[in-house]
């Protein structure tokens, strides 16, 4: 039949315009011709809806290729996110793969096969790069955190075998031992932590260095002999201990003796400015150094401070009469509290504050 149908002239219909007769015109005349045309159509628009439907399935996979891996990754590991949701993370990869791979490859929509398996071979490969980034990223930051949990067991130890010749390095080790006693429960699950990491890892088929995963368990043995060495030299550290609480006792008595010569002329300290600097003057005839010069200095003002709002409160002790709730004295003296009131009740409360001072240093000094 090719070839027996010929192009027919171009025919003038009678309004002189040019008609070209085809062979379709004949044919779609036929009813049984014209109902399979439109059955055609039908069906071909069918036929890609459903190619189409099969498509989109993979469009919830859109993420794994349109965001950059390395970026996302580093983010999410920087956030310092728990082991937990890191696996997690590990698994809902680890799901996607397994989830295409129980797909067909080919999908018949009637007389139309459409090859899914590249598609399927392309998702799967980035899902395994999202594994092999964010376990690669772990891997990194679990390594940094071993060097680091390394050094500091290693400056822990150099500071506990610390030869304790004078009162610094005593209380280096001192503070050495209370560092690691409080902090085992901190550093036991850290080093477990790092540990579980490499677990992680190795379920989800990782790759890592080794030499880490040994480290890792290394740590572990070292914390433990740190904590019994800290023990250890709690016990002997006992007699070196009472030496320096002996020499601290003797120096807060030396300083008691010193601080009783500022209590007498109290008054006269806390006029003004003046009495301010005639405070440190006395206090530098005492041998005591400028800061703790100071420091006497405020805890008197403080004692000053106590005394105006306890005179003035409902609740006045029995020697805080009437006439001494003035602030200034008749002889307009200006001295507070003012001259009439008892030098021996002012005394009395100035020494009160001095023995408080004297028990905090012993408390704080006494390495108890």
């Amino acid at each position: 039949m090719d070839g027996t149908c010929l192009p027919c002239p171009p025919l003038n219909d009678e309004y002189g315009d040019k008609y070209i007769f085809t062979f379709y015109e004949d044919v779609i005349k036929v009813r049984d011709i014209s109902h399979l045309v439109v059955r055609v159509q039908e069906v071909s628009t069918a036929l890609v809806l459903e190619c189409k439907t099969v498509i989109s399935k993979f469009k919830q996979y859109f993420y794994l290729w349109a965001f950059d891996k390395m970026a996302i990754a580093e983010k999410f590991i920087n956030r310092g996110m728990p082991l937990v949701t890191l696996d997690e993370k590990f698994t809902f990869f680890a799901n996607i793969i397994e989830e295409i791979q129980m797909m067909p490859p080919y999908w018949n929509a009637r007389s139309i096969r459409i090859n899914l398996k590249k598609l399927m071979d392309s998702i799967s490969q980035h899902a395994q790069q999202w594994r092999s980034t964010l376990g690669e990223l772990l891997a990194k930051r679990t390594a940094e955190n071993i060097v680091s949990l390394r050094n500091e067991i290693k400056e822990l130890r150099f500071n506990l075998d610390k030869t304790t010749k004078e009162l610094a390095d005593f209380k280096l080790v001192m503070q050495t031992i209370s560092t690691i006693q409080t902090k085992t429960l901190t550093y036991e699950q850290r080093i477990h932590e790092l540990q579980e990491t490499y677990t992680v890892l190795a379920e989800h088929n990782i790759k890592f260095n080794f030499d880490d995963l040994l480290m890792a368990h290394h740590l572990e043995k070292r914390w433990n002999r740190l904590f019994r060495s800290s023990l250890f030299r709690l016990d002997k550290v006992q007699p070196i201990k009472q030496k320096f609480a002996d020499m601290t006792a003797v120096e807060i008595s030396t300083f008691w003796e010193e601080h009783v010569c500022l209590v007498l002329p109290a008054h006269s300290l806390l006029t003004d400015v003046h009495g301010l600097a005639h405070a440190r003057t006395l206090c530098s005839t005492a041998t005591v150094e400028t800061a703790a010069a100071d420091t006497i200095i405020v805890y008197y003002i403080t004692v000053s401070t106590s005394w105006r709002a306890l005179a003035y409160s409902n609740n006045s002790p029995d020697y805080i009469t009437t006439t001494h709730l003035q602030t200034t004295c008749t002889c307009n003296c200006n001295f507070f509290p003012p001259c009439n009131v008892s030098p021996l009740h002012w005394q009395l409360e100035l020494n009160a504050f001095a023995r408080r001072l004297l028990a905090a240093c012993i408390l704080s000094l006494s390495f108890a």
